[in-house]
C-alpha cells in the first residue's frame, strides 16, 4: 500500500503543479515560446505514462491475477517512455538551435540594415525560447516519470521478496 500512496502523492503534486502553472498563465507562455510544440508532446507522453504507472502500481499493490508478470512485462516500456521524454526535449533543443541559426545563415547579414538585424535577433530569440522550453519540460517530465518507476520497482522487489 505504501507504493500506491507514494504514487498518489506524486500524481497529486503534478496536478497541483499543473494548476499553479495554468493559474499563472505559464501554459500559454509555453505555447507561445515553444514554436515546434514538442513541449506539449512531452507533456502528453508524461500524462499517459503517469496514468499507466498508476494502474500498474495499483494492480501490484492489490496483487490482482498476474500482477507481478504484468508489471515486469511493462516496466521496459515505461522506462523507454521516460527516456523518450528526455530525447524529445533534446530534439527540441536541436530544433531551437536550428531555428536560431537559420536566421544567421539563412540570408544576408547586413549590420547597416536595422530591419535585417531585427529579424536576426527575433529569429535568435524564437530559437532560444524553443530550445529552453523543450529542454526544461523534457528533463522535468523525464525525472518525475523515473521517480514513479523507482517507486514501482521497489514495490515489485518488496512483493517478490515476501
Amino acid at each position: 500500500m505504501d507504493a500506491l500512496i507514494k504514487w498518489w502523492f506524486i500524481f497529486w503534486s503534478c496536478i497541483i503543479g499543473s494548476l499553479f502553472v495554468q493559474y499563472n498563465g505559464l501554459f500559454e507562455a509555453l505555447w507561445h515560446a515553444d514554436h515546434v510544440k514538442l513541449s506539449f508532446v512531452i507533456l502528453a507522453v508524461f500524462a499517459i505514462t503517469t496514468v499507466f504507472v498508476g494502474i500498474l502500481t495499483r494492480r501490484l499493490v492489490k496483487l490482482k491475477d498476474g500482477a507481478i508478470e504484468s508489471v515486469k512485462a511493462n516496466l521496459p516500456m515505461c522506462w523507454f517512455s521516460t527516456e523518450a521524454m528526455n530525447a524529445l526535449g533534446m530534439i527540441g533543443t536541436v530544433a531551437g538551435f536550428l531555428i536560431m541559426l537559420s536566421g544567421a545563415f539563412g540570408g544576408e547579414i547586413d549590420p547597416g540594415n536595422i530591419e535585417s538585424m531585427k529579424r536576426l535577433i527575433s529569429s535568435a530569440a524564437i530559437g532560444l525560447s524553443t530550445s529552453a522550453c523543450a529542454t526544461l519540460v523534457g528533463l522535468l517530465c523525464s525525472t518525475l516519470g523515473k521517480l514513479q518507476l523507482v517507486v514501482l520497482e521497489r514495490a515489485l522487489n518488496d512483493v517478490e521478496e515476501s
